[in-house]
């Protein structure tokens, strides 16, 4: 690298940034590539400059940096917007042309997402570098791949759950790497989109997931031990049917292999498939969603075992008349261990990731059955040949190029991308992220034989495409007499020390651990009220802020079940969501006395407080109402 501009500025800069990330900015400081330079622009501003194939690239146009940042800002949609996201940081004046809009709102921020750091390493030798890493609205990024640094973007993502974004890029970022930056557009827009309905479901106490959970756990006496399965078909192949277009190409071959291989169907698959009178050894289960009660009522696949979650919807689960093979757990609720550790579901097995879908989910219970190879058909993951499912599942499957389009909403509007046979076609992000996962999983499991027959569509990151003929022709040729060694295995997987009385009585203890629960937590929010009504008359900090019977409420609340199981997830993340209150209360820069910032902690933690108690009252009035359904249906 080219000796620094300013030695002391640049090692000042660094330490800021150490701060924050430590390692980036251990990095950043060795640094020894050589490819940008700085250089003057015609008005005298800095600007960067590089040379690919023998010609000059600017970071910022070469006439006025300064006014290229304004018209770039000006040219914002910011009606709605709280967050700025830009692809690009160069020497940060588009940092400049927002400082105004920021300063208009402390809830406003604009985030820089950069993936050279020798960009970030000139942006240092600048006073302006400062200035961004000392703005509390303002956040630099680093990153090196979309996909391999998923927990640097949970974070972020975290910091601006439940905003409203824009997203750009530098001009230079936008016309020379436009099909990353559209990659990233749709990566934040995606990633964010999901983490936001997670968090709006928690925000609504949950109810859409416990409103199927204690129903279905409470009839855990009629099902049979999902996991009681796990080994017993060793090296016994599996076809994982998709409910993509190219499942028409195979789905007659697939049912002359139905002795030879585990064949699995989940959500829309089993309609495409039963609407062929073919049968899947197993369906699955784990949709909350009213969709999921609509396939099941309008396929042939009731007798099918299925391998099921408790969050799969009610309604839908009822419909089920073949086996139910329970699998412990429940992504993203803790609620599910308490129930299996009281029963021992959770003795020797591991824990299985549901992923992005059914597929996944599939793969995840091909492996731990002993599956081997495990093949997959119709997973497309993309509008193959300009269709959206396999027949059999909605009755017009054909869609409109303008229609996907043009959707109005970023995050299913599709992408042009390159099939497996290296011809275009039309994706969406949320299907790249379900290819990325499986490519994820062949690297951690190299025991495995994956393969895609899909023959068609995105493919799978990292898994072979191979004709189904040819995949039959190799692995496809012993029969196993699967039907009744099926069965067999699940006649011995019941589960009769789980009882009604039991799961009653468990369902009980965890509705009077709720119960309780509400009464420390009314404790410590009286003593809030308390506190603050001090605060506001004395306009002082008391020596005193908690009383020793909230302090005891707090202890004895985190020692109860409901706490651990339920309730303290709902108290981190509203905590996070709560985060940017918090920091500008504490901000030392700001105008607010020390009485008044501790009067807004508290006012924070009171609504925290008040939140916990409305989440443990819902899931007192769910239990109770699932409790007298189960007790009708007992006694009728």
């Amino acid at each position: 690298m080219a000796q620094l501009l300013d030695e002391n500025l640049f090692h000042e800069n660094i330490h800021l940034w150490s701060l924050v990330n430590p390692k980036k900015a251990l990095r950043l400081q060795y640094l020894h590539e050589n490819k940008i330079e700085f250089c003057e622009s015609s008005s005298g501003d800095k600007n960067l400059i590089a040379i690919k194939d023998g010609k000059q690239q600017f970071y910022h146009d070469q006439t006025d940096p300064k006014n290229e940042a304004h018209n770039w800002f000006k040219s914002l949609d910011l009606n709605a917007a709280t967050v700025i996201y830009v692809y690009g940081v160069g020497l940060g004046y588009y940092y400049d042309a927002a400082k105004e809009w920021l300063a208009g709102d402390s809830n406003r921020s604009i985030v820089f997402l950069e993936d050279d750091p020798q960009v970030i390493h000139c942006l240092f030798q600048t006073k302006r570098g400062g200035e961004i890493l000392k703005n509390q609205q303002a956040t630099l990024f680093l990153f090196s791949s979309l996909y391999e640094e998923e927990d640097a973007f949970e974070e972020l993502y975290w910091d601006f759950v439940m905003t409203q974004m824009t997203i750009s890029a530098l001009i230079f970022y936008e016309k020379t790497k436009e099909e990353k930056f559209l990659d990233l557009k749709h990566k934040i827009v995606h990633d964010a989109a999901i983490k936001n309905a997670l968090v709006e479901e928690y925000l609504h106490y949950g109810v859409s997931f416990f409103r199927n959970f204690y129903p279905n756990m409470l009839t855990l006496s009629e099902s049979w031990k999902g996991t009681h399965l796990y080994g017993k078909f060793e090296n016994v192949p599996a076809i994982i049917c998709g409910a993509g277009p190219s499942l028409e190409k195979n789905i007659e071959e697939v049912r002359k292999y139905l002795d030879n291989a585990i064949v699995f169907g989940g959500g829309s698959a089993l309609n495409a498939l039963s609407s062929r009178d073919i049968l899947p050894h197993f369906g699955i289960g784990i949709d909350p969603n009213p969709t999921q009660q609509y396939r099941l009522s309008s396929n042939k696949a009731y007798e099918v075992s299925l391998f099921y979650r408790n969050r799969m919807h009610h309604e839908a689960y009822g419909l089920v008349h073949g086996p139910r093979l329970y699998i412990p757990g429940a992504g993203g609720y803790e609620v599910a261990d308490w129930f299996d550790e009281k029963f021992g579901l959770l003795e020797d097995i591991e824990w299985l990731d549901e992923g992005h879908n059914v597929v996944n989910f599939g793969l995840e219970l091909a492996k731990n059955l002993g599956c081997n190879p495990i093949i997959f058909v119709g997973v497309d993951l993309a509008y193959t040949e300009m269709q959206s499912y396999a027949s059999g599942i909605i009755d017009d499957t054909a869609v409109e190029k303008n229609d996907i389009l043009n959707t109005g909403d970023f995050d299913t509007t599709a992408l042009l991308k390159t099939d497996i046979y290296g011809k275009p076609i039309y994706t969406l992000w949320k299907w790249m992220a379900e290819s990325e996962w499986t490519g994820e999983y062949a690297k951690a499991h190299p025991e495995l034989t994956l393969i895609n027959s899909t023959e068609g569509g995105l493919g799978l990151e990292g898994v072979p495409n191979i004709p189904f003929k040819e995949v039959a022709e190799k692995y496809l040729q012993r029969s196993f007499d699967l039907r009744s060694r099926v069965q067999g295995e699940i006649l011995s997987s019941a589960m009769p020390e789980i009882t009604d009385d039991s799961v009653i009585a468990v369902m009980e203890d965890l509705c009077d651990s709720l119960r309780r629960s509400i009464d420390h937590v009314q404790v410590l929010i009286g003593d809030k009220e308390r506190y603050e009504q001090q605060l506001k008359e004395s306009r002082a900090i008391p020596t005193f802020t908690q009383s020793g019977l909230a302090a005891l409420a707090e202890i004895e609340l985190e020692e109860e079940p409901a706490y651990e199981y339920i309730l303290g997830i709902f108290n981190l993340v509203y905590s996070r969501i709560l985060n940017k209150e918090i920091q500008r209360a504490s901000d030392e820069n700001s105008s607010l006395k020390d009485w008044e910032r501790e009067l807004t902690k508290n006012i924070v933690n009171r609504k925290r407080l008040k939140f916990m108690h409305d989440v443990a009252a819902i899931n007192v009035q769910i239990i109770e109402s699932s409790l007298e359904e189960r007790y009708a249906k007992i006694k009728g």
